[in-house]
């Protein structure tokens, strides 16, 4: 039995900016979970019998032991309907991490997981329920990422937000920042699953002073075609509208075969994914280096040898170089590739140890400018202070998060120890390479 928290429901997409209210459900095992679905791969008939069953959770030990109150009321969520939609949503349109939509005829649901991984695990089993043949025929997967950087032509000194939507639904918002000089986001967002869309908007809002509750907060927007974007790298120019917005995105829209047409890929990878390296090293820039290592590392890591390929990649670097303390801080491949398993490993743990105290600080008015040539208001030893204190705070944080800290890394740099052991100066080389 798998516990959700189910934030809003609705028969429109969610607009409001925090959720209206938050129920507690639990969807059970003739319901809605991982084991039916799995099951229910060769029929919708169960599918179709899911229900979902709201009210106040009894304790339990596990999540399989959860206990529904008799009394609780049911709802039906058809999935084997030809408007079925299922997508990731941001956290910024519910005020909730980790999040999914579910969207039929009759209307949208909104479900909370434990963690990214748990949310695209859950995106991935429905869909396979409801699409059994999706890896044995071709299909197209669409994404996009858009950075909303700054804008300009804005009336007075006010806090201004972004809304992003494509098309017409909205996808996610940007945090509110107050104009000075100038009005700067530098607010990346990617998007997957996607349905076919003709246009990126992005609207543009004033806060709400509470005081002055006349005040009309929509401020106009930019729209972009979604051609401008569908391009090999990513486009970055002022939107003219009102305002003006710089704005750069990307477009990806990929054909995907069936999955049996890899296999000949995956094991060349497996076997000679280093050796690759080798030879693209010399003949792509740092750009290129860089998406290729991303790819191969997510590729590797699902074929279970990412951390092999990561250390003999690192070993064979490490021959070859001149200046040992130029390893992860050139632009090799070796480095790359480092880097990008650091990101695809690292990224729950750092959300774990940092997430609120960096939502604190973008959430805190107060300043910690310690240039004497930017000091705007306030003492300079004040906020030297302030920003001494909240250093300490993060090292606090990091220090205390041992036990959290992503075994397979440890593992990888347990070998690299290993491997430098009887090296002259290895310890010394080991200790660089970890910080």
């Amino acid at each position: 039995m798998i516990r959700f928290s189910i934030v809003a429901s609705s028969t429109c997409l969610y607009t409001s900016r925090t959720a209206a209210y938050s129920i507690e459900r639990t969807l059970c095992d003739e319901v809605l979970s991982l084991r039916d679905i799995e099951a229910a791969t060769n029929t919708y008939s169960t599918l179709q019998r899911q229900k979902t069953m709201s009210g106040q959770l009894k304790p339990a030990r596990s999540h399989e032991s959860l206990v529904l109150d008799p009394g609780s009321s049911q709802d039906l969520i058809n999935l084997a309907g030809s408007d079925f939609e299922i997508r990731p949503l941001h956290s910024s349109i519910l005020g909730q991490d980790h999040c999914f939509q579910i969207t039929t005829a009759v209307g949208s649901k909104y479900y909370s997981c434990r963690s990214d991984t748990e949310r695209d695990k859950w995106i991935e089993s429905i869909l396979s329920a409801i699409y059994p043949d999706k890896d044995d025929r071709r299909r197209l997967d669409s994404s996009l990422k858009v950075w909303v950087v700054e804008g300009k032509n804005l009336p007075g000194k006010k806090r201004y937000f972004c809304e992003i939507c494509l098309d017409d639904g909205l996808f996610a918002r940007t945090t509110p920042k107050l104009r000075g000089d100038m009005l700067f986001w530098g607010e990346q967002f990617q998007f997957s699953c996607l349905p076919d869309i003709d246009a990126i908007k992005v609207h543009v809002y004033k806060e709400i002073d509470k005081k002055r509750k006349r005040d009309k907060n929509y401020i106009g927007h930019v729209n972009i075609p979604i051609e401008d974007v569908n391009t090999k790298t990513a486009v970055e120019r002022w939107e003219r509208g009102s305002p003006t917005l710089r704005i750069k995105a990307r477009y990806q829209s990929l054909s995907i075969l069936p999955l049996s047409q890899y296999s000949d890929l995956a094991q060349y990878l497996r076997c000679n994914a280093v050796s690759l390296c080798h030879i693209l090293e010399q003949e792509i820039n740092v750009k290129a280096k860089e998406e290729v290592a991303t790819c191969l590392v997510k590729i590797l890591q699902c074929l279970g040898t990412a951390k092999d390929f990561l250390i003999n990649l690192v070993l064979s670097e490490m021959e070859n170089i001149k200046e040992e303390s130029l390893v992860f801080r050139a632009n090799t491949m070796a480095t790359k590739s480092m880097e990008a398993y650091l990101k695809l490993i690292g990224a729950k743990y750092l959300q774990d140890t940092l997430g609120d105290f960096i939502q604190y600080l973008y959430d805190k008015d107060g300043d910690c400018e310690v240039d004497p040539t930017k000091l705007a208001s306030g003492s300079l030893s004040h906020h030297q202070s302030d920003l001494t204190m909240l250093c300490e705070m993060v090292c606090c944080k990091i220090l205390n998060s041992p036990a959290s800290f992503p075994a397979e890394i440890r593992a990888v740099f347990q070998e690299f120890r290993k491997q430098f052991g009887d090296r002259t100066n290895g310890n010394n080389l080991c200790n660089k390479l970890i910080r």
